[in-house]
C-alpha cells in the first residue's frame, strides 16, 4: 500500500470511530473554510458524474460557447 493510501485510511479509520455529533462538528468545521468546501463541491460533483458519458472536449465547448454544431 503506498504511503498516501495508508495516510487516507489511518484518517478514514479515526473519523469513523468519533462519535457521530463529534464527527458532524468536524464535517461543520472543514466547511467552515472557502477552499476545503470548494474542494468538497468539487469532488461531490465529480462521483455524482463520473459514470455520465465522455464525449470530444470541441464538441463540449461548443456547446458551452452557444456555437452551432453541438
Amino acid at each position: 500500500m503506498a504511503a498516501t493510501q495508508a495516510t487516507i485510511e489511518v484518517f478514514v479509520t479515526a473519523i469513523n470511530s468519533l462519535p457521530r455529533k463529534v464527527r458532524r462538528g468536524l464535517v461543520e468545521r472543514l466547511l467552515l473554510d472557502s477552499g476545503t468546501r470548494e474542494d468538497l463541491a468539487d469532488i461531490a460533483r465529480w462521483l455524482e458524474r463520473r459514470k455520465e458519458p465522455t464525449g470530444p472536449y470541441e464538441k463540449a465547448r461548443r456547446r458551452l460557447n452557444g456555437e452551432a454544431g453541438s
